[in-house]
């Protein structure tokens, strides 16, 4: 996997969140007979994404109507592991992660006063001694492992969670890497074996978060 492992000189930008709002947009009216329920100021951004190549992720949440904990929620987050030209990944990824995500329901246009977009680019790959080494609300966890399946070999599982995540499920280290083995598919029983077993990388991300009104005001 080709990676921006060591780089910390790119930076996440509202420019990069405004481009993901702009690409999302003209995907959802396209889908309508009618543009009446877009804003007449919103327009492509001048501002195009780098060209440079970087992991990266886009996460789009939805503000609830309650007003209760948790006050949005998770409604798609897809990306790469691999290094990707930005501007083509950012775009690719706004849709995917918007109207792709099988675990949840594609966003419609009347959703998107509700949305929040978060672009995060990942960097400084580092491996680790082992499934624990790395700090709640620094680092994004990639996990690999094999486990034996009779005479048809190995099956293999990997998953990752981004540098936010445990600190937002409020999990501890041990809690974050069972949920992250579940999360790779593997659905038997999680020994202190399996996990010395797994190889482990951690990772930094630079991280915007734009929500749909400060998008508006920006235009």
């Amino acid at each position: 996997m080709k990676s921006g492992s060591n780089r910390n000189d790119v930076t996440a930008t509202s420019d990069m969140c405004e481009y993901c709002f702009d690409v999302l947009l003209e995907k959802l009216v396209s889908r309508q007979e009618s543009c009446q329920q877009t804003p007449s100021n919103i327009h492509q951004t001048s501002h195009t994404p780098p060209n440079e190549e970087c992991p990266l992720f886009v996460t789009w949440e939805k503000r609830r109507a309650s007003y209760t904990p948790p006050l949005s929620t998770l409604s798609g987050c897809i990306g790469t592991l691999a290094s990707k030209r930005i501007n083509h990944a950012l775009s690719e990824f706004t849709i995917t992660s918007a109207l792709r995500d099988r675990r949840f329901d594609p966003i419609s246009l009347h959703e998107l006063p509700l949305l929040r977009v978060g672009v995060s680019l990942l960097v400084k790959y580092e491996e680790c001694s082992d499934c624990f080494d790395w700090k709640i609300g620094t680092h994004g966890i990639i996990i690999r492992f094999d486990t034996r399946k009779g005479r048809g070999g190995d099956e293999r599982y990997s998953a990752t969670y981004l540098p936010e995540v445990a600190q937002e499920q409020r999990w501890n280290q041990e809690e974050a890497v069972v949920s992250l083995v579940r999360k790779a598919g593997f659905r038997g029983s999680i020994t202190d074996e399996l996990l010395s077993q797994i190889h482990c990388t951690r990772y930094q991300s630079s991280k915007y978060r734009m929500s749909y009104q400060q998008y508006v005001k920006s235009k």
